[in-house]
Formats: C-alpha cells, sequence, structure tokens
C-alpha cells in the first residue's frame, strides 16, 4: 500500500516577522504606558498614549487586563432665552473621532474631557461627605469651575446669552453577575442649577 505524503504547510517568514514585531510593539507600549512617563522621550509618551487610551491602559495584566468598573462622561445644559437646552455630552464626538484617528488631534481633547468626567465625580463624592453642602460647595469645586469655562468660553452656546447652566456626571457602571457575565449600569448625576444673572 503505498504511504501518502502528508502535507505541511509552514507560515511565510515575512508572515511570522510582522506577527512577532507587532505583539513586541504591543508589549513595549503597555510596558511604556505603565513606565515610561518619566524615562522615555515625551513625543514617544504621547505616541505611546494614543495607543492605549482608551482600549488598551489597564493594571499590571499584561495580556487579560481587568474591565473597567466605570466610565464617567461630562454632560451639560444650557438655559438661554429660548429656554432649556437637551443635556449635551461634548466628550461624545471627540471620543468617536479618536476611535476613527487614535493619532489625531481629537485624542487630547478626548484626554481633557474623560480627565474633567473623573474630577466632577470625585467632586460628587467629596461634597456629599459635607454636612449639610451648600450650592456653594458644588460651585467652589475646581471641576465645576473648569465645565463653566468650557460651557461659556468653548461650547456652541459660547456666543450666546446664558441664563443658567447645569453639569452633571453620566457613569456607565460595570459589574459581574453570578454566572460570571458583565454587565453596565448608567447612573446619572446632576450638580445644582448656576445661575449667571
Amino acid at each position: 500500500m503505498p504511504l501518502q505524503n502528508s502535507s505541511t504547510y509552514t507560515l511565510p517568514s515575512s508572515i511570522l516577522w510582522i506577527i512577532i514585531l507587532g505583539f513586541v510593539m504591543h508589549f513595549f507600549t503597555v510596558l511604556g504606558y505603565q513606565f515610561g512617563n518619566e524615562v522615555l522621550p515625551k513625543k514617544l509618551n504621547v505616541l505611546i498614549d494614543r495607543y492605549s487610551v482608551p482600549w488598551f491602559y489597564q493594571n499590571y495584566y499584561m495580556f487579560a487586563p481587568d474591565p473597567t468598573y466605570n466610565i464617567n462622561s461630562f454632560v451639560f445644559r444650557v438655559e438661554t432665552s429660548d429656554g432649556w437646552s437637551d443635556w449635551e455630552e461634548p466628550g461624545l464626538e471627540e471620543m468617536r473621532q479618536h476611535w476613527r484617528n487614535r493619532f489625531g488631534s481629537a485624542s487630547d481633547m478626548y484626554d481633557m474631557f474623560y480627565g474633567l468626567s473623573n474630577a466632577l465625580f470625585d467632586g460628587i463624592i467629596f461634597v456629599n461627605f459635607i454636612d449639610n453642602p451648600t450650592d456653594e460647595n458644588w460651585f467652589s469645586l475646581p471641576a465645576h469651575n473648569a465645565a463653566e469655562r468650557y460651557i461659556t468660553r468653548n461650547s456652541a452656546y459660547a456666543d450666546s446669552h446664558i441664563l443658567s447652566f447645569q453639569v452633571g456626571v453620566k457613569t456607565e457602571h460595570h459589574f459581574f453577575d453570578e454566572d460570571h457575565h458583565i454587565h453596565a449600569k448608567e447612573i446619572f448625576q446632576q450638580y445644582p442649577i448656576k445661575s449667571m444673572r
């Protein structure tokens, strides 16, 4: 009985090297994101940051990062002579542009909105620890001042006559059930309305 030749297929060496190079570069960017801010050149840190955020920033697990437990989003609404606007989320379009081009200028804007969102969320926790907080406790927070500067100087309402405005934080909280399935729950927290009159 004649023996059949077993077919052996080998991956072309160029593809193998591309896979290895991609793995090494990904591993290097994860390490650079964790430890490189004070060691690597600033321009390289900017590239690593734009590659890593928002999908690969993580704890020290290189291959299987824990899921993000919550994502905060800065939202606001404005009262003009036409009445109240809908709640707007200015960082959403920056995030979409960041996903389309991770090395474009939208990445920096996304980072700023993400930082503002987290600061507003932390401000809510801070004020809730104060006995009988007043509106001034809310309005004196640095995050609220930064949000006010954005609304009055850089938002679509910057040239409008703003009567009042209100900021808030939309939080998407992720959690696991008993069967280890991940779920998301949205929490919306509002700051008090600030009058500009």
